[in-house]
């Protein structure tokens, strides 16, 4: 069955303030979008929950702080095969399709404000999410990076029209360049240069789902490359 499936991302401040997810389910439907991608969302612990036809699929922290997610309705639903919380900054939903799966990271980047540690710490999960990945797999890395790339064009992942002044913590700046330039195993490359609004995907019918697991934040590299040995 071919599907035109509608993504976008939205930093949302906050998922635990009373009806806020009705009302972003209510703005899906609005604007008939298939996966919405979810910064600061503030939910404790990683997991999925299914509301109203949509399922949720989240990662946090100890603290309701940070936080990422993805909804789907229910068109996709059926065709999610697994997900991968890294922490509470970074999560990665594979979506079975035909002839190739899809697959989506979400992130919420520290600012610029933030120490070199967890800026590397971040780019680190970011880089192990991709590892995850198969070559041929489309990969849309999406949300807030908390960057300001300025209007400077580079290559033909950034253009000529983008708001403000390039950030001044050249790292930082540097590393959301080449999340999208950097090689993926087997030669493709990860960039966003052809990512629209609508992705055309053949979508398969319910695939056998794996068991999905809580991940522990702190362990979580361990135990994603664990469940694929």
């Amino acid at each position: 069955m071919k599907e035109i499936l509608n993504i976008s991302t939205w930093t949302i401040r906050t998922l635990l303030q009373k009806g806020k997810l009705e009302n972003i389910k209510k703005e899906m439907e609005r604007m008939k979008l298939n996966i919405l991608g979810l910064s600061e969302v503030r939910w404790k612990g990683a997991g999925k929950i299914t509301s109203g036809g949509h399922e949720i699929i989240y990662s946090g922290g100890t603290e309701s702080e940070k936080g990422v997610g993805i909804i789907v309705d229910q068109t996709v639903t059926k065709a999610i095969k697994d997900y991968w919380a890294l922490s509470d900054r970074v999560l990665l939903v594979k979506i079975a399709g035909k002839p190739v799966d899809l697959n989506i990271i979400q992130v919420y980047a520290p600012t610029a404000n933030s120490n070199d540690k967890n800026l590397d710490k971040f780019y680190n999960e970011l880089d192990t999410a991709k590892t995850q990945c198969k070559s041929q797999d489309p990969l849309i890395i999406m949300s807030d990076f908390n960057a300001k790339v300025g209007t400077e064009k580079v290559d033909d992942i950034v253009g000529k029209r983008g708001l403000g002044i390039r950030n001044e913590r050249e790292l930082g700046h540097d590393k959301v360049i080449s999340c999208f330039q950097t090689p993926r195993p087997g030669g493709a490359q990860t960039c966003n240069r052809r990512i629209s609004a609508d992705l055309r995907a053949d979508l398969l019918s319910p695939v056998p789902r794996t068991p999905l697991k809580k991940i522990e934040n702190k362990k979580c590299s361990q135990c994603l490359l664990e469940k694929d040995e």
